[in-house]
């Protein structure tokens, strides 16, 4: 969170005690004015540095619990308890001496903390400075300087510490309260870091150390006084336990390392150690080292000049061979019977023009025979006239009664010709557009039968959705039928959706726009991963995406039937995000 949007928050008079001691004339300043102001002088390296250092525990505890919360903020409710427990581990950590095992002068450097800490119960800036000079000749590593600290016995845990490094990290403006978190902005963070000397965090830390051999990870420890033994993995784990600065790391190895560090992580080169250290350092912060996978641009949908229904009684036509060959030219999964290979092109990014073009003009010749067009002219004529013949196309269904068809939905969702025989139908002739067009006729039936509700029906010809329900509230219904299900939204489809719902919506008067409420999709079953494509769908405007299956509509018609005979069904039960499963139709129908 940026110290910008936290300070949008704080009221007048929090603002001016910020400001109190920190901005010449804040009194008079614009509120907007001075929030820009704070902003400025709160996150100085100066400023941030001269409240954090030397402060007496537990400062530096609650400063490193926040800082490295993914989102620099921990409840107020927790952090009290977060602290003590961190407090605690440190101490037993520091009695085991498992962090305490280099070869070092840890007994000189504790006497020194512990001369500083006893005078005044306070660690002066003037003490604090020679520490750190003493810190670094000795190459105490700041988790060691901790672990002797926490032997100390001013290295506790008290509410009235507490208290008082709150209450100073927030009248400094380091730490603030925002909803129920105390947070700390950003920009405050990283000059934290810089202050503590963290020059790279966690992650980016182990990946720098990654790009270094085992005996170069040897030769650093070695160089930095520390084990050198183990493995890899050891080593690492070693460094980033000690914390081993990132600079004083790399200032260890020789040029022509630093160059194979540098090439491994796709860091441009140098050629002198300092300035190798700090390209790499700050290359690898930037996560420049990351190769990010390449995102292949899928290519644009063509237009769907005729409906689905059409394109595959176009495609019935074609034979096994034509069809195989069509989908080999597109890359696309060859193998299946024809009536899944007519599917797969049905649901891919090609237009019929596409497709037709793909064959050879003798082949459109025969086409023409069988579709009884006109087989004269030129490759583009014949391809437009087909085009043109089945954008017109209407799709007949068979003569069973919608009642016949509504026995057999759950069949027909499925394209199970076979159920036809169910209702006294000779299933022989029977095609994929004219099972999806008697889908169509069933779902007609629940709407407008069974519910009682105003459907308008889908233009024969017009890419329309296969019904829209007209009542207070509008609705969008669309039936797909699989042969071998689950239905798992095709591309073409998802394209075909978000323009159904863009030319309702601007059909729509201005005043009638906020009653198109809802699309329901309904087939035999759906995908797992349907939802999350749905929700990757940039839609405008946004409507829920109803999923019933046809096996559940069908129970809910049923009971309506006979519970609710007569009734209209409300619109209202019909809007719905997501799977709208039988149990949670009961529970509104039934």
């Amino acid at each position: 969170m940026k110290i910008c949007d936290v300070l949008a928050s704080y009221k007048r008079s929090d603002l001016n005690r910020l400001a109190k001691d920190k901005i010449a004339n804040y009194v008079g300043l614009p509120a907007d004015i001075l929030r820009n102001e704070l902003s400025k002088v709160l996150t100085t390296y100066d400023h941030i540095k001269r409240n954090i250092q030397f402060r007496k525990p537990p400062g530096y505890t609650i400063l490193d619990i926040i800082v490295h919360q993914q989102d620099y903020s921990v409840p107020i409710q927790e952090i009290k308890n977060i602290v003590q427990e961190e407090i605690k581990h440190v101490i037993e950590e520091a009695k085991s001496r498992e962090g305490l095992k280099e070869d070092k002068q840890y007994d000189l450097y504790a006497k020194m903390l512990k001369t500083a800490w006893d005078f005044q119960e306070d660690l002066l800036p003037a003490e604090a400075n020679l520490l750190s000079a003493l810190r670094e000749y000795l190459n105490i590593t700041r988790g060691e300087h901790r672990l002797l600290e926490a032997r100390l016995e001013v290295f506790k845990f008290t509410q009235t510490s507490f208290n008082r490094e709150i209450e100073h990290f927030a009248r400094e403006g380091i730490i603030f309260t925002h909803e129920t978190n105390y947070v700390i902005p950003e920009e405050t963070v990283e000059r934290i870091k810089e202050v503590w000397g963290i020059e790279l965090d966690l992650e980016p830390y182990r990946r720098l150390l990654s790009y270094l051999t085992s005996s170069q990870l040897s030769s650093a420890l070695g160089r930095l006084e520390l084990t050198k033994s183990g493995s890899q993995e050891t080593k690492i784990n070693r460094i980033l336990e000690k914390g081993v600065k990132p600079s004083d790391l790399l200032n260890t190895l020789t040029v022509s390392d630093l160059i194979m560090v540098a090439n491994k992580s796709k860091c441009p080169r140098r050629y002198k150690k300092d300035e190798l250290v700090p390209t790499i350092i700050s290359h690898v912060k930037r996560g420049k080292d990351i190769e990010m996978p390449k995102i292949e641009k899928a290519p644009p949908i063509e237009p769907r000049l005729v409906t689905d229904e059409a394109f595959k009684e176009a495609l019935s036509k074609f034979n096994t061979s034509q069809l195989s060959s069509v989908l080999a030219k597109k890359n696309l999964k060859i193998s299946g019977p024809k009536n899944q290979m007519v599917e797969r092109i049905v649901n891919s990014i090609y237009s019929l023009t596409t497709i037709l073009d793909s064959l050879r003009m003798d082949e459109l010749i025969n086409l023409c025979k069988l579709y009884e067009l006109p087989p004269k002219g030129r490759k583009a004529e014949i391809i437009e006239r087909i085009v043109h013949y089945f954008r017109n196309y209407q799709i007949k269904g068979t003569k069973a009664t919608p009642k016949e068809l509504f026995s057999i939905y759950e069949d027909l969702s499925k394209q199970n010709k076979n159920a036809y025989r169910d209702v006294g139908i000779d299933d022989k002739q029977i095609s994929l557009p004219t099972i999806t067009a008697d889908f169509e006729r069933a779902t007609l039936y629940i709407f407008e039968s069974i519910f009682g509700l105003t459907v308008k029906r889908q233009t024969p010809g017009r890419e329309e959705p296969d019904g829209i329900i007209k009542e207070d509230n509008i609705i969008l219904y669309e039936c797909k039928t699989v042969l071998s299900p689950p239905y798992e939204l095709p591309i073409a489809h998802r394209d075909q959706f978000r323009r159904y719902i863009k030319d309702q919506y601007d059909k729509l008067e201005p005043h009638a726009k906020t009653a198109l409420k809802c699309f329901i999709l309904i087939a035999h079953s759906f995908g797992d991963k349907i939802e999350d494509i749905l929700a990757q769908i940039k839609i405008e405007p946004y409507i829920p995406f109803c999923l019933i299956t046809a096996s559940d509509l069908k129970f809910i018609a049923e009971n309506w039937l006979t519970e609710q005979k007569g009734r209209v069904l409300p619109t209202s039960m019909l809007i719905f995000q997501g799977r709208y499963t039988r149990d949670k139709l009961k529970a509104k129908f039934v």
